[in-house]
């Protein structure tokens, strides 16, 4: 007697979204090898990787990500993932970012202060948004919302 393939069908669907739902959240390391490849008035372009380790048995695909990045609070502009990033399980791994800034958009005193700041120590660097993950044909949408105080290194501009 032949099985249904709609009964076939559900069972496999009903085992990966069980899978989906064991998922452990990527855990926030820190941000590293922060780098300003653009300082100019016209336009600054910052690249950094997001450290990030995965606690789960099974390896995937950080395929994009759609993240605010905020410095002392302040919305300074979206990333873009550079390349997608293979994570293997239980393990920790850089997600390199890019993050493109108008200063046209940050009023004058906003980047003193900045740039003040940084001088005299570490600023609060905020990263919300989306990691969108794929194992196997399977989406998984991951919140992010790490908080540190990290050291900026911004150039001579005051």
């Amino acid at each position: 007697m032949k099985k249904p393939k709609g009964l076939l069908l559900l069972t496999f669907l009903v085992g990966l979204f069980a899978c989906h739902t064991q998922f452990k959240p990527i855990e926030y390391r820190k941000l590293t090898d922060i780098k300003f490849e653009t300082f100019t008035f016209s336009k600054i372009v910052l690249k950094t990787n997001l450290q990030l380790y995965n606690p789960n048995s099974v390896g995937v695909d950080v395929i994009d990500s759609d993240m605010d990045i905020y410095i002392n609070d302040k919305l300074i502009g979206k990333s873009k993932q550079i390349q997608p990033t293979r994570v293997n399980r239980i393990s920790e791994f850089a997600l390199p970012i890019e993050v493109e800034v108008e200063p046209a958009q940050l009023d004058l005193s906003y980047l003193k202060d900045l740039w003040e700041k940084s001088q005299k120590g570490k600023v609060k660097v905020s990263v919300k948004g989306v990691c969108k993950l794929r194992k196997m044909a399977v989406p998984i949408k991951l919140p992010i919302d790490y908080t540190d105080n990290v050291d900026l290194n911004l150039p001579s501009l005051f």
